[in-house]
């Protein structure tokens, strides 16, 4: 995998934007299953195409440089979702644990996986996954559609502290 300083993600997320590629991007906590850096935070862009991804490393959280992506991505509207989404019962389990988190100051974080992300266990399916701090566990809702209503919903509680 490609390490990069991040201005480099931000250029080619905005390059993939105006491409109209399909590209996501995940932020990577410290600890995440996920992230070959523990200790470090991570951010990883990747091209859906090609799924050549690359990253960029942070000492600090780097919630700033995540929300430039999502509006990127998503647009800078979307937490204003008035779609919804067929209910997923699990995804309802991933909120509920992700409020519990949020009103004992635990930090937590999330993945959207789109079906052919490099992490996506799901192939061909869209995925919400939640990792549990405290026993590590992933908790995944899986969707046939992009699940841009139950984004919303996990994205605020998120993002909370961050202007948009």
């Amino acid at each position: 995998m490609k390490e990069v300083i991040f201005q480099e993600i931000l250029d080619k997320a905005r390059y993939f934007a105006k491409q109209d590629k399909k590209w996501h991007f995940h932020m990577l906590a410290k600890s995440c299953q996920f992230n070959e850096h523990r200790g470090k935070y991570s951010i990883l862009l990747e091209e859906e195409e090609t799924n050549e991804p690359m990253n960029s490393l942070f000492t600090d959280k780097p919630i700033n440089e995540s929300k430039k992506l999502a509006d990127l991505l998503y647009g800078k509207g979307f937490l204003e979702e008035k779609r919804k989404d067929k209910q997923n019962r699990n995804f309802d389990l991933i909120l509920k644990k992700a409020e519990e988190l949020t009103a004992h100051g635990i930090e937590w974080h999330h993945h959207h996986l789109p079906p052919n992300c490099i992490l996506n266990e799901h192939k061909g399916k869209h995925c919400i996954v939640l990792e549990d701090p405290k026993t590590q566990k992933l908790l995944t809702a899986v969707y046939d559609q992009k699940p841009m209503s139950d984004l919303a919903k996990i994205e605020k509680l998120f993002y909370r502290d961050v202007k948009w």
